[in-house]
């Protein structure tokens, strides 16, 4: 492996990864990014067994192949390199070298890259197309109320579902409920076949990504059976889903109150 790039664009890509790299893992290849160099551009993988991520950047490849590195060592070191073109080789003793133009060199041991776990996307799936704004509204005005009690696995997410011409999702730690739901508007689709549940961890990469997309771009979602995708120009999150069954959120929600009270709402906050 062999490859030219400039700094700001594997930058980018490192530090998108951050966030689904493990900092103190139990498996160490959860703390690693497995990087590919194909012809004109290189993809970088990385997953924690519940989220993965995969990102494409161009680069100047002069030999293609593949290498396993250490997720936050790589984006530290690119971090204080200067601005310009870097140079990237993977050596016949495994080891990863990272230079630069201004007489800066950095080694990185590797790790044999037929350890590192598949981040895939599930073969024959359809995807849908939804403004990547309401997605980012659905979240913010739900994450906050999920669980973090492992024993209540299914209260560790989201629920998503569809329901008549609108996309729902709910979320509760069993002491608070958050509802949120926006119509499928005029250009959008969402073929949600049957409710999932999304964890919080990969709630909160998709948050991430669509903050950093324009207004007006569509993100792309696909259903699989065990894994949701949200796709956007460089970037794809590959999430696991929630194998348990949600409650039944509607029991709780009182129904025929007759008092409703209007607040200003800064001045509540």
């Amino acid at each position: 492996m062999k490859f030219n790039i400039e700094r700001e664009i594997i930058l980018k890509g490192l530090k998108k990864i951050q966030g689904v790299a493990e900092k103190s893992p139990v498996v160490p290849l959860a703390a690693s990014l497995l990087i590919e160099a194909e012809e004109g551009k290189i993809v970088i993988r990385a997953t924690n067994f519940e989220v993965g991520i995969i990102t494409e950047h161009i680069a100047n490849v002069q030999k293609k192949g593949k290498a396993v590195i250490d997720a936050r060592k790589a984006f530290e070191i690119f971090k204080e390199l200067p601005a310009g073109e870097s140079h990237i080789e993977k050596k016949e003793n495994g080891w990863i070298e990272i230079s630069h133009e201004k007489n800066i060199l950095f080694n990185i041991s590797g790790v044999a890259e037929e350890e590192f776990p598949k981040v895939e996307i599930e073969e024959k799936m359809d995807f849908s197309e939804v403004c990547a704004r309401g997605i980012l509204e659905l979240i913010r005005s739900t994450i906050y109320a999920t669980s973090y009690d492992r024993t209540r696995g299914a209260l560790m997410g989201i629920l998503v579902e569809k329901k008549e011409g609108t996309i729902r999702m709910v979320a509760t730690d069993g002491h608070r409920l958050a509802l949120a739901e926006r119509e499928i508007l005029k250009g959008e689709s969402f073929d949600l076949k049957k409710n999932v549940v999304i964890p919080e961890r990969g709630a909160r990469e998709i948050k991430r990504m669509v903050e950093e997309m324009e207004e007006d771009e569509k993100v792309r979602i696909g259903f699989g059976e065990k894994s949701i995708i949200f796709k956007a120009e460089e970037e794809t999150l590959v999430i696991r889903l929630i194998d348990a069954e949600f409650p039944d959120y509607s029991k709780v929600i009182p129904e025929g109150s007759k008092k409703s009270v209007v607040l200003k709402r800064k001045e509540l906050v």
